[in-house]
């Protein structure tokens, strides 16, 4: 599902070094709320991220948001890893002076349909904000470590053999083993 008009965001896909460079740069500015995920997260150099993206053996796509009316402001990103065990894991960060416009819904939203399967995230339960979106979008708590919610979400459409196995992948990449 490509985004309209009425998202009011405009998504490009990351393919050059300059596209690189301003994720980098809103990764680098959005981290206090990307390390809400309950991941610790390291600062970004360029040279580090050009090398990170571009001989990377994980197979990734990414996008950089700008909105409709302003096309030359970038505001947010978005990054998908695509592991061996037929899942994703989804990381995004917006631009602090963009909160509350609900970009964040609409790059779920864009995530979850260029994932086109199940994914594997985490948040913390003290950030009500991005716990509220993920239950909103159809994530699903498999468990709460240390303040964190490990989640599943099922993708878009997944058969029931696709989901049970990604389910069960998911549960392993989280720590908790297989599905009883």
């Amino acid at each position: 599902m490509p985004l309209t008009r009425e998202d009011k965001l405009v998504a490009h896909t990351v393919l050059y070094p300059w596209q690189v460079e301003i994720m980098r740069q809103i990764y680098n500015a959005t981290l206090p709320w990307l390390e809400q995920s309950g991941r610790p997260l390291p600062h970004r150099a360029e040279v580090d991220q050009q090398n990170w993206w571009f001989d990377s053996e994980i197979p990734m796509t990414a996008h950089i948001y700008t909105t409709v009316d302003e096309p030359w402001k970038f505001i947010a990103f978005s990054l998908i890893q695509f592991k061996e065990d037929r899942f994703s894991t989804p990381l995004f960060g917006i631009l602090p002076e963009a909160h509350g416009n609900g970009y964040g819904e609409v790059i779920l939203r864009h995530y979850l349909e260029i994932a086109g399967g199940p994914l594997a995230g985490s948040d913390r339960i003290d950030n009500p904000a991005i716990t509220k979106l993920n239950d909103r979008n159809g994530w699903k708590v498999i468990g709460i470590t240390d303040g964190v919610r490990k989640l599943f979400h099922p993708g878009v459409e997944p058969t029931e053999d696709e989901m049970q196995h990604a389910y069960d992948e998911i549960c392993r990449y989280h720590g908790y083993g297989e599905k009883e």
